[in-house]
């Protein structure tokens, strides 16, 4: 089965999201979220080969059988299930492709993975000739196409007429010899006195193949290495324009060709110096109530990488900065600070829908969530599931608007996530504040 954009779902990558876990098999299906191999390798139980993901969770609830997983995998594959956030709604699971951030196949992270994988299994060859194209400071298409050009899949006549395409083995530029990568680029006649004149070796007896001449040539300084780039780019450039313009660059417009494009895009990719500041200290944001007869809840997150896991704490407070609700909410396996903010606001919605519908503010100090909240953007990652949710629970809420503030305007909830290390369980507040905040909410009340 295909991914859209022809990335295979049972090759490294496109993996399930879960949600209601009725679709993904355990032990046939990638749907781990990880980025090397998605397929859980701990043995199969007995009997229950064909079992679904869902069976994993707490019947009756969105949360993981920790007793179950426990027993099924090993610590590692454990590990990355408890990332998983779960859903709340339990749609059909989904393919999604775990090498973007937004879990969108496309053809740029496509070949990103390929390149980390060529360069995974061949570490060496990183060290020398493929680092040193990679780090050239010039546009990526003509890093793509020296790297291309080094592996014999340009379309060049050799290489078509392998392929049994009927064309004339000709260089169509000089027409004297048979067309190959390392005689387009370096030998042929126009390309030779292009070379000398920039003072670059492009003798035949230098190299046996393009690969090794550039490997060669690339040994000059900076400056020249990415000329040299630019300039074999152009010169391909130029034999397109006889093949398919019936027209040719004289050796000084390959030049130039090479050496403008280079100067604009160095002018439009390397940063401009920009004059020296006074640094100044960051302001002081403060908490501010809500209006009159109103109520706002605050949410944060804490990530505990020690112990494995995630805390959110959540605090209402009524117009006159007047504690109402708090709540402490630790959980296992969640250690992605954005999944860990997202699922804070999603509980937050969850616990107003419930108990505290007459809310109207929720304040984060995550920018990232608050924008992505109101930017409706389609987004198939685990991130872009949470999101969704808290869009649909905020449609029970028709007066609730979100709301970003600096950390400093956030110390409430803050100061309950962190505490949430200390629980093993929910806890919840209501009229009476614990004693641990107290400080902290006097404080914010005194930020007139």
């Amino acid at each position: 089965m295909l991914l859209c954009g022809g990335a295979d779902l049972h090759g490294d990558g496109a993996v399930y999201r879960v949600e209601s876990g009725t679709s993904a098999r355990i032990w046939r299906d990638p749907w781990l979220p990880n980025p090397n191999h998605g397929f859980v390798t701990s043995d199969p139980l007995p009997g229950h080969e064909e079992a679904t993901v869902n069976q994993l969770f707490v019947p009756g609830e969105n949360r993981w059988d920790y007793d179950i997983l426990v027993d099924l995998f090993s610590e590692e594959e454990r590990g990355q299930i408890l990332k998983i956030p779960l859903s709340s709604y339990g749609r059909s699971d989904r393919i999604y492709w775990v090498h973007d951030n937004k879990g969108f196949y496309s053809v740029r992270s496509g070949y990103k993975r390929l390149m980390q994988e060529f360069f995974q299994e061949y570490p060496n060859t990183m060290d020398s000739f493929w680092r040193t194209i990679w780090n050239l400071k010039i546009p990526a298409k003509v890093r793509n196409f020296l790297w291309r050009a080094s592996q014999l899949v340009l379309p060049t006549a050799d290489h078509l007429r392998a392929k049994r395409v009927d064309i004339d083995k000709l260089c169509p530029v000089c027409l004297q010899h048979d067309e190959s990568v390392l005689h387009s680029l370096v030998h042929c006649t126009l390309a030779r006195r292009v070379w000398d004149t920039l003072g670059i070796n492009s003798s035949p007896s230098l190299a046996d193949s393009f690969k090794d001449w550039l490997n060669i040539v690339l040994s000059n300084n900076k400056e020249v290495r990415e000329l040299i780039g630019m300039t074999c780019w152009a010169i391909w450039t130029n034999r397109n324009e006889v093949v398919w313009q019936s027209r040719s660059y004289t050796v000084m417009k390959v030049i130039a060709n090479s050496k403008g494009f280079l100067h604009q895009w160095r002018e439009v990719h390397q940063p401009a110096a920009t004059p020296s500041r006074i640094p100044k200290p960051l302001d002081f944001a403060k908490w501010y109530p809500p209006a009159d007869g109103s109520l706002k809840i605050n949410t944060d997150a804490a990530i505990f990488e020690n112990q494995g896991g995630a805390g959110f704490g959540l605090v209402i407070r009524d117009s006159r900065g007047s504690f109402v609700a708090a709540k402490i909410i630790p959980v296992r396996g969640i250690t992605d600070p954005l999944i860990a903010e997202a699922l804070g606001v999603r509980e937050a919605l969850s616990w107003l829908k419930v108990r505290f519908p007459a809310v109207q503010i929720i304040e984060m100090d995550s920018l990232l969530v608050y924008n992505a909240l109101q930017k409706y953007e389609v987004d198939n990652s685990y991130f872009g599931l949470l999101i969704e949710e808290c869009r649909f629970l905020a449609l029970d809420m028709p007066n609730v608007k979100f709301s970003w503030v600096r950390r400093s305007a956030n110390q409430v909830a803050h100061t309950l996530a962190k505490a949430a290390s200390s629980f093993h369980d929910t806890i919840e507040w209501s009229n009476y504040s614990p004693l641990f905040i107290s400080n902290v909410l006097l404080a914010d009340l005194s930020n007139e």
